[in-house]
């Protein structure tokens, strides 16, 4: 009676052990994901104050085998204070030399709580490089006199570049 009590409660021991939940350190993988605020440079058109913040800028990237696709959404706090204005945004990058393209500019238009736009950074294959890039908002309205007004709002961003191997 013994010997067969032995083969049921090792089966009932191993089904317990696979039901045990995963040790949670093992799954975890760092997030390189970044959020800056969004503060004000200048504004001569909504009223907002110099250094108030207007919102977040949230950065995430993804490798793949030619290089780094990122994406960046953009969420505005107030967008009832910009009176259906259309923000022109852009990010260029600052040292053009490290990825050798020398107009790396994109440039998108705001005009609604949440954007999203995503851009791609090829691979370098020497040692990890950082990539510069200056992101801004801008706008601007001539006022009664001619002359124009101006909205402007932005921050640096920096970005690692994983070291890689080219696709085959």
């Amino acid at each position: 009676m013994r010997y067969r009590l032995w083969p049921v409660l090792l089966f009932w021991l191993l089904v317990i052990m696979a039901c045990a939940p995963a040790d949670k350190q093992k799954d975890v993988t760092p997030d390189d994901s970044v959020v800056y605020d969004l503060r004000v440079d200048s504004d001569e058109v909504f009223g907002f104050a110099r250094d108030s913040e207007i919102g977040s800028v949230y950065f995430s990237d993804s490798v793949g085998l030619v290089g780094t696709r990122i994406r960046c959404q953009i969420t505005l706090d107030e967008i009832d204070r910009f009176q259906d204005a259309v923000l022109t945004g852009s990010l260029s990058l600052v040292n053009t030399n490290a990825i050798k393209d020398p107009d790396f500019l994109i440039t998108f238009d705001v005009d609604s709580e949440k954007t999203e736009f995503e851009f791609y950074i090829p691979q370098i294959l020497s040692i990890p490089t950082y990539l510069n890039f200056e992101f801004l908002l801008y706008y601007e309205e001539e006022n009664e006199d001619g002359n124009l007004d101006v909205f402007e709002a932005g921050f640096d961003y920096q970005f690692k570049v994983n070291q890689g191997t080219p696709a085959t």
